[in-house]
């Protein structure tokens, strides 16, 4: 993929970044879910700054390859492509019809499948969506400024969760 620094900022990576978001359900008729992700510190790891992320009450390392613009997750040997020690979660420099596959939480592919702009909070933000494939299907949206705006899940496919950034 090309060269696009401008891709970090599309899940900006500073200690302290919340997010907050609400999970609904259908046609499961469960009670929403509300949750935060956060991002608790930076650390240096074999010489390279990555973040503490916390989401969903997991907690994983992570950083953006401010060259390639792919977002990647700390994976000690058991690394992805270039990346021996990192899983790619994303290609935030993709453009639609890219692909990357790598398996990363139960993921298998990743591919880009639009770019555009949508109104987040008052501000037009431009905008990537992802779908992955693999054991359980995800949807994710990206929001230049603003990080993960919208997501959808479900194992096995299609989506019966959906989360949103509030």
């Amino acid at each position: 993929f090309p060269a696009d620094t401008a891709s970090v900022k599309y899940f900006p990576l500073k200690a302290g970044n919340t997010w907050y978001y609400k999970t609904t359900y259908s046609p499961i008729p469960f009670p929403p879910d509300f949750h935060k992700d956060y991002i608790e510190k930076d650390t240096s790891i074999n010489g390279i700054t990555y973040f503490k992320f916390y989401k969903h009450g997991s907690v994983s390392f992570i950083r953006v390859d401010s060259v390639k613009g792919n977002l990647l997750a700390y994976s000690p040997g058991n690394g992805c492509g270039s990346y021996a020690n990192d899983k790619i979660i994303d290609s935030l420099a993709s453009s639609p019809g890219n692909q990357i596959i790598c398996l990363y939480q139960n993921i298998q592919t990743r591919r880009c499948v639009s770019t555009g702009t949508q109104n987040v909070f008052g501000i037009i933000s431009d905008t990537r969506d992802f779908a992955h494939d693999g054991l359980f299907v995800e949807n994710i949206k990206y929001a230049k400024n603003f990080g993960v705006i919208y997501s959808c899940s479900g194992e096995p496919p299609p989506c019966i969760g959906f989360t949103n950034l509030i």
